[in-house]
């Protein structure tokens, strides 16, 4: 008999597509609040008539893998988040902390493998081995901030490759998870209070592609889309500056930094959003009662040809990389 609670993720980086992560040292340990990777194995039925009211034989299909883990960002395990869904990540040390910076890559990881690919192993709470995730991209990762709660993110991987290994173990960290009122938002370098949830979604527009290699699984894992960094969120609405930022189109900076517990001297456990140029695509506004107004807009990063990017997130913990 399995149970959720005896579940274990773990996820290390590859350095190469195809190759499976197996030194034991190399892998974090995930919590997290609930998981639906799973192998897929589609049903290939013949469509041939034969003289029959039942459907014709079948085959077993393309081979694949993937789904959503959901967390409670930490300031140690959020870092691979970041880079697993940017693809780069740049690591310095700053005392006795770490600032690791994540910016959106601009090139192709490999010919098969669009953005870093990682391994990913699932202990699925019975037996002696280990669900094991080679090729796995992060497709999506949307972080939400609500008032009054932990902070949460879904990451949908896209696995390319399955199979099963021997049970791993590790040791969970035991960060302190976010919570919203740690976080600080400002708008074009002002102070912003009156947002009450906030949302960011990199979506990296990833596919598979099956080719006629002789296998039974997908060839390819690469981008078939734009990357689109979308943040969407519920406002209060006090005046109409906001509305009229919206009804003219502009550009303007959003820094969401969220800080937690203090690792020494100047240095602060820290989950940080920087976003160059935003715009407003909806703020509708609108009474659809006798209720308190609200305001759930949506917008996006823009690309910002002075910084390079579209987005930043930056962690500062005590790990050394990743």
């Amino acid at each position: 008999m399995a149970f959720g609670t005896e579940f274990a993720i773990r996820a290390a980086r590859q350095n190469s597509g195809g190759t499976v992560v197996t030194a034991a040292g190399s892998f974090h340990n995930i919590p997290f609040v609930s998981e639906t990777l799973v192998v897929a194995v589609p049903e290939l039925i013949s469509d041939t008539i034969r003289a029959r009211y039942d459907p014709g034989p079948s085959a077993r299909g393309i081979v694949s893998a993937g789904g959503d883990i959901v967390i409670r960002p930490s300031p140690d395990q959020i870092g691979l988040f970041a880079y697993a869904v940017m693809g780069t990540i740049s690591s310095t040390q700053i005392n006795s902390a770490y600032r690791h910076i994540s910016v959106p890559t601009q090139t192709l990881f490999g010919s098969a493998i669009g953005i870093t690919p990682f391994t990913l192993l699932k202990y699925p709470g019975v037996g002696t081995s280990d669900m094991q995730f080679t090729d796995s991209c992060l497709n999506r990762l949307a972080i939400e901030i609500v008032a009054g709660q932990y902070l949460r993110a879904t990451a949908n991987w896209m696995c390319r490759i399955s199979s099963l290994t021997a049970q791993s173990s590790g040791s969970f960290v035991e960060a302190a998870e976010y919570t919203w009122n740690q976080v600080s938002l400002s708008l074009g370098g002002a102070a912003l209070t009156d947002w009450e949830a906030l949302t960011f979604t990199i979506d990296n527009g990833l596919e598979f592609v099956p080719t006629l290699d002789g296998t039974t699984v997908n060839r390819l894992l690469l981008r078939n889309a734009f990357r689109q960094i979308n943040i969407a969120g519920t406002a209060d609405l006090p005046d109409l500056d906001e509305w009229n930022t919206f009804r003219a189109g502009s550009l303007t900076t959003l820094d969401a930094t969220i800080e937690g517990t203090s690792i020494s001297s100047g240095n602060v456990e820290t989950l940080r959003f920087i976003v160059p140029a935003f715009r407003y695509s909806a703020f509708p506004i609108s009474a659809p009662g006798p209720n308190r107004t609200t305001v759930g807009f949506e917008g996006r990063a823009v690309y910002h040809q002075g910084s390079g990017l579209a987005m930043q997130i930056t962690v500062i913990n005590t790990r050394t990389g990743y």
